[in-house]
Formats: C-alpha cells, sequence, structure tokens
C-alpha cells in the first residue's frame, strides 16, 4: 500500500467495509446452520410425479435465491406424509388448512406464507341432471379427492352431515380431477371440489358441470416452518416467496403452486378457527401417532 496515500487507503478500506456488509447476510444465512440441508415437503394430494413437476422448479429457485441448501421431498402416500410431518420431520411443508391445526398442535408448526384468494369448498353435479339441491343427494353416493382433504372432503362432509341433514355414501377417488370427471361420467351423482382446482380445469370439462353448493371461505394451503429452524432462515424464506412474486417472470411457476399472490400468514387470525370446526371426527388419519 506504499503507492497510496493516506487518503486513498482509507477510502479502500471503506469500499472492502461496505461490500463485505452488503455480502455478509447471504453467506450468514449459508453457513448458519453448517451448509445443512433443510427438507422441503409438500402434502400429496396429487400424483407425486406431479407434485415432483411443478414445486421442484420453485424450490430450486428458493435455494437459488436464498443461497440456502433446500430439498425437495415428494411422497408417495398420505401414511408417508404423515407419519413424517407428526414426527416434525420436514423443515418447511406446505399443506392443507386443517392439517395446519394438527402440525401446530404434535409439532408447532408455523404458518409463514399463503396465498391471497380464498379457498372454497363446492360440490359439482352434471350440468344435465335434475339435482338442484343437497336433498336430491340424499342416500346416494359423492366422489370426494381423499377423506382428509379440507374444502373438498372434509369440510363438505360435516356440512352436508351436520347441516343438510342427508345421508350419502363417499367414493373417495383420489384427486380433484378424478372427482369431476367421474361425476362427468356418471360413476356418482355428484362430486366434492375446489374453487381453486375447478378454475383450473379446461373449459369442455366444466362446461358439464354445475355448482350446487358452497362451503364457507376459508384461508388456503400456507407453507409452514418447523420452529426448530432460526428466524433467519426462516425470514429469508418468507421475504424471497414475496420477492419472486414481484416478477411477472415467475408467475406461471408460483400459478401452478398456487402461491402466486403471497401474503405473510398469520396462524390466529388465518387457521385458529379451523380448530373449533370439530372435523376431527371426520378425519381419517393412516397411522400417524
Amino acid at each position: 500500500m506504499k503507492f497510496m496515500t493516506k487518503g486513498l487507503y482509507i477510502k479502500f478500506i471503506l469500499v472492502v467495509l461496505t461490500l463485505s456488509i452488503i455480502i455478509l447476510p447471504a453467506s450468514l444465512i449459508a453457513a448458519a446452520e453448517d451448509k445443512k440441508s433443510f427438507l422441503f415437503a409438500v402434502m400429496p394430494e396429487i400424483p407425486a410425479v406431479t407434485v415432483h413437476k411443478i414445486w421442484a422448479p420453485f424450490v430450486g429457485k428458493l435455494s437459488k435465491e436464498t443461497g440456502i441448501d433446500i430439498q425437495l421431498k415428494v411422497y408417495e402416500t398420505f401414511q408417508q406424509f404423515e407419519e413424517d410431518l407428526f414426527q416434525g420431520v420436514p423443515d418447511f411443508v406446505f399443506l392443507c388448512p386443517f392439517y395446519v391445526t394438527m402440525a401446530k398442535k404434535k409439532q408447532g408448526y408455523i404458518p409463514l406464507i399463503r396465498n391471497e384468494s380464498p379457498l372454497e369448498g363446492i360440490l359439482v353435479v352434471r350440468k344435465d341432471k335434475d339435482i338442484n339441491s343437497t336433498a336430491d343427494l340424499n342416500g346416494k353416493e359423492i366422489a370426494f379427492p381423499t377423506p382428509n382433504n379440507f374444502a373438498a372432503s372434509l369440510y363438505i362432509r360435516k356440512l352436508l352431515t351436520e347441516e343438510e341433514k342427508i345421508h350419502f355414501m363417499p367414493v373417495y377417488v383420489g384427486t380433484h380431477s378424478n372427482v369431476y370427471r367421474n361425476v362427468i361420467l356418471g360413476k356418482t351423482e355428484a362430486g366434492g371440489g375446489a374453487n381453486v382446482s375447478f378454475n383450473k380445469e379446461p373449459e369442455e370439462v366444466r362446461a358439464q358441470l354445475r355448482i350446487i353448493y358452497r362451503t364457507p371461505l376459508s384461508s388456503p394451503h400456507p407453507l409452514v416452518v418447523h420452529p426448530r429452524i432460526p428466524k433467519n432462515i426462516s425470514q429469508a424464506v418468507t421475504e424471497t416467496i414475496l420477492r419472486l412474486a414481484g416478477d411477472k417472470n415467475n408467475y406461471e411457476m408460483l400459478s401452478a403452486i398456487r402461491i402466486d399472490k403471497p401474503l405473510k400468514a398469520d396462524y390466529r387470525k388465518d387457521y385458529e378457527l379451523l380448530e373449533k370446526l370439530g372435523l376431527e371426527k371426520y378425519c381419517v388419519l393412516s397411522g400417524a401417532p
């Protein structure tokens, strides 16, 4: 440094310190857990191959943008998912609203992000059928995705049983898309779905169906984090998702996973009310403790 004047040397040091301050947060996050890999799980409401197809690009981008090693965990069955969830294995989880209440109760998971658009359960029938109310479905078979799908199954079955006072036989067909097609093919008289899935169906599917019943609106699926995760890590994930949503180039990717309009989530405001719905009696856990 002998060729530098004292003033230039001081300026050089200030520039180095300024650059260090700018890049330090990202390096701190990356080293916070000695480069630990964080597990990101998705509730298996759709086939595993589809989960990987739509979630892998997002998780990869999230990992790159935050500088945190985040790995996607795809589950083949609900039993595998429930066992891991209730034992606190995943660090981050995208799951349905009712499972948020169970995950919080068993492991203390905290909601970070949810989408802006509310979730609504719907009951659909074929447009050409003479079915105009839930009373017309008394004694009939009704298709549902899975027993524990919140809006399309749990909530609707509770309301049909306790408020509409009808008797029906549930038929579980795996996915929302299967529900709509079962109804169209006449395999069941009606089917439980959700506004978000119905709106994504092709026009030729929606054109053959009619909605005859809607549940009250609720907050949609959130991304939750296990309480053991350092706050700087969860904050980095939250802020990165909000920032990604501000770039229109990410819309298609975020829309596919239903967080194209993300908001910070709050358990008390968004999900605590679900604890009082009495859905436990309609829930079918497949091996959770």
